[in-house]
């Protein structure tokens, strides 16, 4: 069992004999508790991905991963010729994973959809950790009570620039170029 500790900003995981003990060795980093060491997150957008997809992918896998967890963007088809663009344009040399299937082992994170028919087969029975989307709220349903992160603006591009404001931290300038293309992209040029 864990408990957060507002002082110093971590999850302290409770001795099962004595009460909560706050010896370094029982001090565990948030990342630590919901993504341990030999496990992943995947993080996707929708199935046809277009650039915003595939950006707010590679984005939030740099943001997670920058703050200590192990997150690996992947994507649900192939790249279209705007995407190829900007990542060669961007220097992207990240060819993100395919996949078609999820199970219920897998941990995943949801990008610019939300929505069963949308996502990859096996989203069902997969453990649904976050969900980051600007369109409509759809049909995912998750058992573990997950963040949702959904704003009224024209990409999930955008919203991930935000979220990467508000934890400080800096994208790549790859990232920061493939990011505006999304946020270009999806607007259809504002």
């Amino acid at each position: 069992m864990f408990r957060f500790n507002k002082k110093l900003n971590i999850w302290v995981k409770e001795d099962e004999v004595s009460p909560l003990l706050e010896s370094q060795d029982k001090l565990f980093p948030l990342s630590e508790v919901i993504n341990p060491a030999g496990s992943y997150i995947k993080v996707f957008g929708h199935q046809h991905p277009d650039l915003d997809s595939i950006a707010s992918s590679i984005a939030v896998a740099y943001l997670l991963n920058s703050r200590g967890m192990n997150v690996t963007a992947c994507r649900l088809g192939k790249y279209n010729a705007e995407t190829l663009f900007a990542m060669k344009h961007f220097s992207v040399e990240a060819d993100l994973q395919y996949i078609d299937t999820v199970s219920d082992s897998d941990k995943v994170i949801l990008v610019d959809h939300n929505e069963e028919v949308q996502s990859v087969d096996g989203i069902e029975e997969a453990e649904i950790m976050e969900i980051v989307d600007h369109h409509k709220v759809g049909n995912i349903n998750s058992s573990y009570p997950i963040n949702i992160r959904n704003m009224v603006v024209g990409s999930t591009s955008t919203i991930v620039t935000i979220m990467m404001r508000e934890c400080n931290v800096k994208p790549t300038k790859d990232i920061a170029g493939l990011l505006l293309a999304g946020i270009i992209s999806d607007t259809l040029l504002f």
